[in-house]
């Protein structure tokens, strides 16, 4: 294996681990959406969502596994934290809604349930992966935080609002002066 190899190699483990912690991050961030409100139908979408991100988790950090048992490195550690997520396309997420109940003041409310596997099976599993292959660890950098544009543009309306409101603007100014 030339050098080349080896750190091509050792660059595809560093981002199957950081495509995982991603996704863990993902998974334990979709229930904070969640709203009584929601309908049946969206609840389900969060939870498939969730479910996506859960799974892949593991995938990648399968991927990432193989990659350190073919450099001979030991991944009993991540065999144990695995065997400790039990079945992960099983009990993911389960979610239940309650009928609508009048709570006696004229107002309803029910209640939303929302059961995740924990993600500390999955984190230790990122850190044995981790351990096993240290001269990984700093190859791949996080992604940036999303430039957030406060602009008044908006791609599907052009710039149109903004001279319009601005044209009211305007048009107040002088009517007030």
């Amino acid at each position: 294996m030339t050098y080349r190899d080896d750190h091509q190699q050792l660059i595809q483990f560093a981002q199957h681990l950081g495509v995982a912690g991603e996704l863990v991050r993902q998974f334990e961030t979709i229930p904070r959406r969640m709203r009584p409100t929601m309908s049946g139908e969206d609840l389900a979408q969060l939870r498939e969502e969730a479910r996506a991100a859960w799974i892949g988790t593991w995938e990648q950090l399968a991927q990432a596994r193989e990659i350190a048992r073919a450099r001979g490195r030991s991944v009993g550690a991540y065999d144990h934290a695995r065997a400790a997520a039990a079945d992960i396309w099983v009990t993911s997420v389960e979610t239940e809604i309650s009928a609508w109940m009048p709570t006696g003041t004229g107002a309803y409310r029910r209640s939303v349930h929302w059961k995740a596997a924990p993600t500390t099976p999955a984190k230790e599993a990122i850190a044995a992966l981790s351990a096993a292959v240290p001269e990984a660890d700093g190859l791949v950098v996080a992604a940036p935080t999303p430039h957030v544009d406060l602009s008044p543009y908006h791609p599907a309306l052009g710039w149109w609002p903004a001279f319009v409101l601005g044209g009211i603007a305007v048009g107040i100014w002088w009517w007030l002066k």
